[in-house]
């Protein structure tokens, strides 16, 4: 086990701005797993991929000035993670996580019924006014207020 490999792997996991790779690797790779092209010990360079970013990132926030994230995160704790992502996908892919994800033609049939619905659905919603309101509403806090009371903007 490397610290220094599970630590990125850690990172990574937690932070936000990583997010919409990590999920596009993933699709990639269900992709073709759906398709039968897939090779183990390919995904693993794909991950790496995603290690390097993370790791770049981690430098970024956390870093001294002119360290260098290949310096912190050596290549055999960038693979430790690759790896760790590898086996994290392959678990989820086999419980179906990354189903909705693959293009309609390599849905199930089950799951691609229910994506034609919640595509339906989606559009039905832009179409009907009613549908258009503020779904989450931020407090806004009163400084004339002794005690700083809340007040919620009005919708209209």
């Amino acid at each position: 086990m490397s610290i220094g490999g599970r630590e990125l792997f850690l990172y990574a996991n937690n932070t936000g701005s990583l997010y919409r790779m990590k999920m596009a690797i993933a699709k990639n790779l269900a992709t073709k797993k759906a398709r039968g092209i897939y090779d183990r010990e390919l995904a693993v360079k794909g991950w790496m991929h995603f290690a390097n970013a993370a790791a770049k990132s981690y430098t970024k926030e956390h870093g001294a000035r002119g360290d260098k994230w290949s310096n912190l995160f050596p290549v055999p704790d960038r693979q430790f993670a690759a790896r760790e992502w590898r086996d994290w996908w392959t678990g989820e892919q086999k419980a179906g996580v990354f189903e909705s994800l693959l293009p309609m033609k390599y849905q199930k049939a089950k799951t691609r019924k229910g994506t034609v619905a919640a595509l339906k659905t989606a559009h039905e919603m832009v179409d009907d006014p009613k549908h258009l309101h503020v779904v989450h509403v931020l407090p806004i806090l009163e400084a004339s207020d002794p005690g700083y009371s809340l007040r919620y903007p009005d919708p209209t």
